[in-house]
């Protein structure tokens, strides 16, 4: 995400709640003593699923419809 809003503040700006996600990367890496495990269950749970459609749906426009070739 970090590299997308550097190369591609456009794009970055499409995804919903892009800083908030790069900020939990953040949390993640430097501070996973104090992240409670049900906090990082729960964005898995809720958040994720709505991030893939929301990003699937951003390829499929980039890659004009086709979404087959995206993987």
């Amino acid at each position: 995400m970090k590299l997308i809003s550097q190369r591609d503040p456009q794009l970055f700006a499409a995804i919903p709640e892009g800083r908030q996600i790069i900020d939990f990367r953040n949390l993640l890496t430097h501070e996973y003593l104090n992240v409670s495990v049900q906090v990082v269950w729960g964005a898995i749970q809720t958040d994720l699923p709505v991030l893939i459609n929301h990003c699937t749906q951003l390829f499929s426009q980039l890659d004009g419809g086709d979404s087959r070739s995206i993987g």
